[in-house]
């Protein structure tokens, strides 16, 4: 019961913006829509995670270059130029190839490519520092603040997992019991910051809406 509970805490903030961008999905545009299916990715590797509990870093190595690509779509959705495109193009593949390395040569396919995770980590902090920046240059309406608000939940997430990630090795050889709580108390509370952010995003795109479905 007590698993129970705290998987739907875990999850309450993804369930609360993957809920709300259900609702509004028809009228999302392209930027949102993605992060949308991020969000969805996420629940769904979560979910099969919880059924295998043990040697499950496959799963999520799975994982990481979706999620990479799906937000470096959104960051080229939101830019939309043929320069960003060549640049979001070039960090993917220089993501790609940690990657693959991680996976031929050093972590395996079996356990998490944490080399991978960090190199995602600081690319997506870098592109959406950048996104968040351009932001807060402009009036701030409905539009540019759900995408502030989507900004600073990335951002957040990454740049503060990144630290934790570069020594997740290191405390699993050490301790894994002190990993899986220093685990628990970062990653995952950082992940129900970031959706909780994602999902305010959504509420402000659901609000406009209904502003502009009265007016």
């Amino acid at each position: 019961m007590l698993a129970i509970k705290q998987i739907l805490l875990d999850l309450s903030t993804t369930l609360l913006a993957f809920s709300i961008g259900v609702l509004v999905f028809k009228r999302l545009e392209r930027f949102y829509r993605l992060l949308f299916f991020q969000v969805f990715t996420y629940l769904l590797v979560d979910g099969i995670a919880l059924t295998i509990p043990f040697n499950n870093g496959w799963l999520f190595n799975a994982f990481i270059p979706i999620e990479t690509a799906l937000l470096l779509l959104a960051a080229q959705a939101y830019y939309n130029t043929s320069k960003s495109k060549q640049l979001l193009l070039i960090l993917f593949g220089f993501f790609l190839m940690v990657f693959l390395a991680d996976i031929f040569f050093f972590t395996g396919i079996i356990h998490f490519a944490y080399h991978a995770a960090i190199a995602e980590g600081i690319l997506l902090t870098c592109v959406y520092i950048t996104v968040l920046y351009f932001q807060l240059m402009k009036k701030m309406d409905n539009s540019n603040i759900a995408l502030v608000m989507a900004s600073i939940g990335m951002v957040l997430y990454f740049a503060c997992s990144v630290p934790y990630l570069c020594v997740l090795f290191y405390f699993q050889t050490l301790d894994p019991i002190f990993n899986q709580k220093l685990f628990q108390n970062i990653i995952v509370v950082l992940a129900i910051v970031r959706y909780f952010f994602i999902a305010i995003a959504f509420f402000i795109v659901k609000r406009k809406q209904e502003v502009n479905y009265f007016n």
